[in-house]
């Protein structure tokens, strides 16, 4: 009963209590004044009333006050009561906010945990995976650095591969060899247990050294090793040598719980890393053996074409040949019988011109059908040039108006090379571009001569028509062409003749800009 109620009651009890008082005294006045004033004198009854009325009130205030001492007591006891109950409820509320506490910093971690497992499990690349790792271990765990050392099992050393808040220079000083026993950090991780480090020089990761006196043998370390499989595969350390937070075991088991899952995750990212290489690697053997089997598809088909092709040319050369020179002679005789004026002379002609490009062909053939028979001679490359453009300056050049530069390196070195043969080539490929230049506004020719110390190059650049995308590759085919009158085997013989001086020949070009021939001779053939 609360003290508002017991205040009430004892208003009421006392204005009960006087109330009775003056009903019990005028009633009995009223009843015995008669007699007494019959009886004893007006004093004497005045001095008596008083003294009744003294020894009642008496009686009614004691009887009050022991009323209000019960009270009082009870309401003593209740505040006591009162007091205790207040006392418990404040050990319960503290209770309930130390484990409500406890309650939220575990829910805190789990969520924590929750989300840096969530973070590393939405990748297999390992080095965003060690990213994670150590970004959530000093954003949720509050640490100010972090790194993960591996165990490299060839060297036999723990070796840091990732870092949060270490610079790289420091970090590659930091290789710990596992033949190191007595380090802690080997220690920790070949006993298999966390441990708390107090900072030194020795076995702290850097930092600077203005820091060292403040940190120096305080809890500042932590080492957990890092197991997947049932294996040891590295060691996590975090420090506070910033902040100077003092470690506890609590921490220990905060980063246990995360390492469990970090050492699982980062030894599934390494396995996915190596079977990744290996199906590249394989992928690339694979590539490896189909590019040579076409190449030697390739070359048994080019093999059969150039047999056939062998066949035919001695066919041609005996069948085709003799019966051409045959005609060249009858037609030269006839048209000597001609006259000069004579509209026929020109039948007679046209039929020489023919002649003549049979032969060629047939020559053609029998060039390409044969291996090139080098007769090789220490030469200058820009001598050779310099013979064929003079030559070409008064005739092709001349007749499909071709401007003509030339830039010749000046200390070339000297080259084994059959001297026709090469000219043979420069020669097709300029005519080519002559060719193919007869319908353009911008008509040069650009011949260009350098070395690397290892090769002599010669690029012959024209502003040419270009050759289409779809027949860069087509163009060393034999009997590929696009001119009307052409065999298609000035690239393909001039590709042989290169080939067997152990060089290469490959060709570039843009459409409307022009093409590029380039040849490579290495200097030691």
């Amino acid at each position: 009963m609360n003290a508002e109620k017991y205040l009430a009651r004892l208003k009421w009890f006392s204005i009960l209590i006087f109330s009775l008082l003056l009903i019990v005294l005028g009633f009995t006045t009223k009843l015995i004044l008669p007699s007494i004033q019959a009886s004893f004198s007006p004093s004497f009854i005045r001095v008596s009333f008083v003294v009744s009325l003294a020894i009642v009130t008496t009686l009614s205030f004691n009887l009050l006050f022991v009323f209000i001492n019960n009270i009082y007591l009870k309401m003593k006891h209740f505040e006591e009561e009162l007091e205790e109950t207040n006392i418990l409820m404040k050990k319960m509320t503290d209770e309930s906010e130390r484990k409500n506490e406890l309650l939220s910093h575990r829910n805190e971690e789990l969520s924590n945990l929750h989300k840096i497992i969530r973070e590393m499990t939405q990748t297999m690349d390992l080095t965003k995976i060690l990213d994670v790792i150590l970004e959530s271990i000093c954003k949720y765990l509050m640490y100010d650095r972090a790194i993960i050392c591996l165990v490299d099992d060839e060297k036999r050393v723990l070796k840091p591969i990732h870092s949060l808040g270490v610079d790289e220079d420091s970090l590659s000083r930091m290789t710990i060899p596992m033949t190191d026993k007595t380090n802690p950090i080997v220690q920790s991780m070949l006993e298999k247990k966390p441990r708390i480090l107090k900072w030194s020089q020795e076995y702290a990761h850097p930092t600077n050294n203005n820091e060292t006196n403040e940190l120096l043998h305080k809890p500042v370390i932590a080492v957990i090793p890092l197991e997947a499989r049932g294996k040891i595969i590295g060691v996590l350390i975090v420090d506070n040598t910033k902040s100077k937070k003092i470690l506890e075991e609590r921490n220990l088991r905060e980063l246990l719980v995360f390492t469990n899952q970090a050492g699982l995750a980062i030894e599934n990212a390494r396995l996915y890393e190596t079977e990744k290489q290996f199906k590249e690697q394989l992928q690339e053997q694979v590539n490896l053996a189909v590019k040579k089997l076409e190449e030697t598809q390739a070359q048994l088909i080019q093999s059969e074409k150039l047999s056939a092709l062998g066949e035919m040319a001695a066919v041609v050369s005996h069948e085709v040949r003799n019966p051409l020179s045959t005609i060249r002679g009858s037609a030269e005789l006839i048209d000597e019988t001609i006259p000069a004026d004579s509209i026929n002379k020109k039948y007679s002609n046209f039929i020489l011109q023919e002649v003549d490009r049979l032969n060629r062909i047939v020559t053609d053939i029998l060039s390409f059908s044969q291996v090139p028979r080098l007769i090789l001679k220490k030469i200058n490359i820009n001598e050779i040039i310099d013979q064929l453009c003079t030559f070409l300056q008064a005739s092709d050049f001349v007749k499909y108006e071709i401007k003509y530069h030339g830039d010749l390196d000046k200390n070339l070195p000297l080259v084994n090379v059959d001297v026709e043969q090469i000219k043979q080539v420069v020669l097709n490929i300029i005519q080519n571009a002559c060719h193919f230049m007869s319908n353009q506004k911008l008509r040069q020719l650009e011949v260009k001569t350098y070395s690397d110390g290892n090769n002599v190059y010669l690029k012959i650049s024209d502003t040419g028509a270009g050759i289409p995308p779809e027949n860069i590759n087509k163009i060393f085919d034999p009997f590929f062409s696009t001119r009307a009158k052409g065999t298609g085997l000035g690239l393909a013989i001039s590709q042989n003749i290169i080939r067997a001086h152990k060089g290469l020949i490959t060709a570039e070009s843009q459409m409307n800009v022009g093409s590029s021939f380039t040849i490579k001779i290495p200097i030691e053939n």
